[in-house]
């Protein structure tokens, strides 16, 4: 027995998935081909409780999974960290006084190059 599976690229979509399956006899002229969809596969994780056994066959594997490249999709769209009122006006607060810093500080180095001239 021989086969092969053709599907499509892996993508981020989990519920999707579209592939055909040809297998071809040994010693014979006639091959059977058998549509694929998202009920025949079975993600990354899971688990099957009332099966005894189960033919299987790896389509994804590794960084390719369809969880692992949700995943890192949904890691590249995270949210703004949220902060309290507190948190923004100590921030604010911080700013300013590393501006009245840096102006001291140039203010004072114009100040002593004056002097020493």
């Amino acid at each position: 027995m021989n086969g092969h599976i053709y599907c499509d690229y892996p993508d981020d979509h989990l519920h999707n998935f579209d592939g055909l399956m040809t297998i071809k006899v040994k010693n014979s002229e006639s091959s059977y081909k058998y549509s694929l969809d998202y009920n025949q596969l079975l993600l990354r994780g899971t688990s099957l409780k009332t099966t005894h056994w189960v033919y299987g066959i790896v389509v994804y594997s590794g960084s390719e999974t369809k969880v692992k490249q949700n995943e890192a999709t949904l890691n590249a769209q995270k949210p703004p960290p949220k902060l309290t009122r507190m948190q923004k006006l100590t921030n604010t607060f911080i700013m300013y006084l590393l501006a009245i810093q840096i102006a001291l500080a140039c203010a004072l180095a114009e100040m002593d190059f004056k002097f020493d001239t």
